[in-house]
């Protein structure tokens, strides 16, 4: 038989496994950090009423990304032009 554990954090974890006869067997193993997650981005700047391409990459920690592209949360996604 199998056994499995999800969402752990970072650092040790110990597996004990007794059978039947209380004959135990135990195992540790370090769990990784992942990195943080890092942003690439073009720094432009946009005069009033032009009109520009954002750019921005992810990488690190744990995919997939989820992309957010306003001004502290509070630009309606309409008023923005992008690509993914």
């Amino acid at each position: 038989k199998t056994s499995s554990a999800s969402a752990l954090p970072a650092g040790l974890a110990t597996c004990i496994v007794t059978d039947l006869k209380g004959c135990i067997i135990t195992d540790t193993v370090t769990i990784a950090q992942p990195s943080a997650i890092i942003i690439n981005n073009d720094n432009i700047t946009i005069c009033p009423g032009g009109v520009a391409t954002l750019n921005a990459s992810a990488s690190g920690s744990v995919g997939p990304y989820t992309y957010y592209w306003g001004t502290h949360y509070s630009i309606p996604a309409m008023q923005l032009q992008f690509h993914l």
